[in-house]
């Protein structure tokens, strides 16, 4: 009972299937951090990738990439060149 009603409970329960894809992306500021974290945390530090390429790892999550890019971006999770060559990026 405890856990079902704590608001200690981890903010992104419910958010993945199974498949390990994204139910939806939140609209609210605190859990759709947690799941661009999350989506970010699974793409190498040390890697690049152009546009096309990114999208094939972010389509692993959610059909939304260009959500999904965007935001990551505009959160600082993911570093964009002027080339339109992503990195992810290490705080």
């Amino acid at each position: 009972w405890l856990e079902q009603h704590s608001n200690q409970r981890d903010p992104l329960d419910g958010r993945f299937g199974p498949d390990g894809r994204l139910r939806a992306i939140p609209t609210k500021k605190a859990p759709r951090q947690a799941v661009l974290e999350r989506i970010a945390g699974t793409l190498p530090p040390d890697r690049t990738w152009t546009e096309v390429e990114l999208n094939g790892e972010l389509r692993r999550f959610h059909d939304d990439v260009a959500t999904l890019r965007r935001e990551m971006v505009g959160q600082k999770l993911l570093v964009r060149t002027r080339e339109g060559v992503y990195k992810r990026r290490v705080h």
